[in-house]
């Protein structure tokens, strides 16, 4: 989900919602405030802005908020500081593509907000063994809705 959801919306809008619906199937169990696509990186030369899927805050509470430039992102700005926040990616299925949008937004939250540190999170309808043992050696914890966590915090062997 970011800037390019709004083709994929118009072309595969069954695929939007499945992405989106897992998302909200793991803030359901988790909680905490989600804010839905966070936009990070300035545009400029040869520089995009990206988007992560949501950054969740495990703060106790129980809301979803739309990131929005201005006051939305200054309260964003606030929340974060020096926290340690999730980045999280939405997919239907575990694959290469999402692991390495997870990898990218943990850093590129981290760069554009010095002081945060960022857990990278993948909520996927379906896991898959082998690339779970990549997401454990990484760092990156994956949740599945039949499954829950099924790559803990802490990285391990792949042995």
């Amino acid at each position: 989900m970011g800037p390019d959801d709004e083709d994929l919306k118009n072309e595969q809008p069954e695929r939007y919602d499945e992405r989106r619906q897992v998302l909200l199937k793991y803030w359901e169990k988790v909680g905490g405030t989600l804010y839905e696509e966070v936009r990070v990186g300035k545009r400029g030369l040869g520089a995009e802005p990206r988007w992560i899927d949501a950054v969740r805050i495990p703060d106790g509470e129980r809301r979803t908020e739309r990131f929005e430039r201005g006051v939305k992102e200054e309260e964003f700005k606030l929340r974060i500081s020096g926290a340690e926040v999730e980045v999280v990616e939405a997919e239907r299925r575990l694959n290469r593509g999402v692991i390495g949008q997870a990898m990218v937004a943990k850093h590129l939250l981290e760069m554009e907000h010095d002081g945060t540190m960022a857990v990278p999170i993948i909520a996927c309808g379906e896991g898959d063994a082998q690339l779970e043992k990549v997401c454990r050696v990484m760092g990156i914890r994956v949740w599945t809705a039949k499954h829950s966590f099924v790559v803990p915090l802490k990285p391990a062997s792949t042995k």
